[in-house]
């Protein structure tokens, strides 16, 4: 008699309810991001008070040159005293975006089998209302760890009447005086929150930038004055503040760390896992970092938006500035400054955070019925929020100055 599968018992099939895997809300989310990393760590260390904010827009001043006035003098000598214009106010405009759930009101009914009596209760395979949750959060986190790393559009994102979020490749790039260039949707940055980073008296509202050759040709490549472990001991150096030995109140407090985090694509987080291990016990990290790199106790963080990201100009041009914008990877631009090789941003976030309005932060308003749909029910969810930048200065960009495949 020839073997029969179990399917081809119809009657068994048919009266017979299917054996569920795992429970009602067990639903593997493949539809997530590789990682949402950016969001995380900007959140690292703040305070409910930095990150939860009112008033109609975002305002906060920033001292970025001094005026000298100390000076010599002698005895009985006349004085010219004046006073000088020492802060500089930034504006920056929230931002609104929204999600919803939207579900028909008779699947939730239906769904809910286990309101029957046991006799007649229908067998549950799923929850749809954590499944229509998983959906909505989902799809706003992603949305969120997007605008991260959008590219800078100047219509949309400076202006105040745009509607977009700034996103980190706005303050911190390796374009001259951080501006975006022309070729970037909506035109040539001029100003930043409002600022010009490059009128007198303003250049420190500008990114560090840094630029690297490495190879990895070989143990002593990773060490030579441009190669990548090199610039990382410049970039921390020079992104290091100390206030002076008395007054304190009236400086910042230095950091514990000058570079809190790196974010970086994976083939930077490779490419420093390849330099650990071609410089052997020379690595400034004692115990191997096997697939946790650090830099001087601050965590190399994979951005997996960072991959595919078309922020950079390595695309065809003929300088920096009107270079296309393309992925990190994108060999077609050979010009200086526009190479392809991994970026490396060095984030302080304490002075880069991402604001929410209070109360407008993943909020869900309510249930609503469209007359039209009576039976349909919408649960939109409202945030009112934008990333603002207090200081420019203490954030870096690490960019090759060399094609690194």
């Amino acid at each position: 008699m020839a073997a029969t599968a179990i399917q081809g018992f119809t009657q068994f099939v048919a009266e017979t309810g299917p054996l569920l895997l795992t429970g009602t809300q067990s639903v593997v989310n493949d539809a997530q991001g590789n990682n949402f990393n950016t969001m995380g760590y900007l959140a690292r260390g703040q305070q409910m008070s930095d990150i939860v904010q009112g008033g109609s827009e975002i305002i906060d001043e920033i001292y970025l040159s001094a005026t000298r006035r100390a000076r010599e003098y002698q005895e009985m000598e006349d004085q010219a005293y004046a006073t000088v214009t020492s802060g500089t106010i930034h504006h920056t405009p929230w931002r609104t975006w929204m999600t919803d759930i939207v579900i028909p009101e008779k699947l939730i009914e239906l769904n809910a089998g286990a309101q029957f009596s046991a006799q007649h209760r229908a067998q549950q395979y799923k929850d749809i209302w954590f499944r229509k949750q998983q959906e909505c959060w989902t799809d706003a986190w992603a949305f969120e760890e997007e605008n991260a790393w959008a590219p800078p559009n100047k219509l949309t994102m400076e202006a105040a009447t745009g509607r977009s979020q700034y996103s980190i490749p706005c303050f911190v790039n390796e374009f001259a005086n951080g501006l975006p260039s022309a070729q970037h949707t909506g035109g040539i940055w001029t100003t930043k929150m409002q600022i010009d980073p490059a009128a007198a008296g303003q250049t420190n509202w500008q990114p560090q930038q840094f630029n690297y050759i490495d190879t990895l040709a070989s143990n002593h490549a990773s060490f030579g004055p441009t190669s990548l472990l090199s610039v990382f001991d410049r970039a921390w150096m020079k992104l290091g503040f100390r206030p002076p030995p008395h007054d304190k109140q009236y400086f910042e407090t230095a950091t514990a760390k000058p570079i809190n985090v790196i974010f970086t694509s994976l083939q930077g987080r490779l490419n420093l896992l390849k330099t650990y291990r071609n410089s052997q016990d020379r690595w400034e990290n004692a115990s191997d970092p096997f697939m946790n790199p650090m830099y001087a106790g601050a965590p190399l963080v994979y951005v997996s938006q960072l991959d595919t990201a078309a922020i950079f100009p390595t695309g065809v041009g003929t300088t920096t500035a009107d270079a296309l914008l393309s992925t990190e990877l994108d060999t077609t631009n050979t010009i200086a400054g526009g190479n392809a090789g991994p970026r490396y941003f060095l984030i302080q976030p304490e002075y880069m955070r991402k604001v929410y309005f209070k109360d407008r932060s993943m909020k869900m308003t309510g249930e609503m019925r469209d007359v039209r749909q009576p039976f349909t029910l919408i649960y939109p969810i409202d945030n009112l929020c934008n990333l603002i930048a207090r200081s420019l200065k203490r954030h870096g960009i690490i960019y090759p100055s060399a094609d690194i495949a």
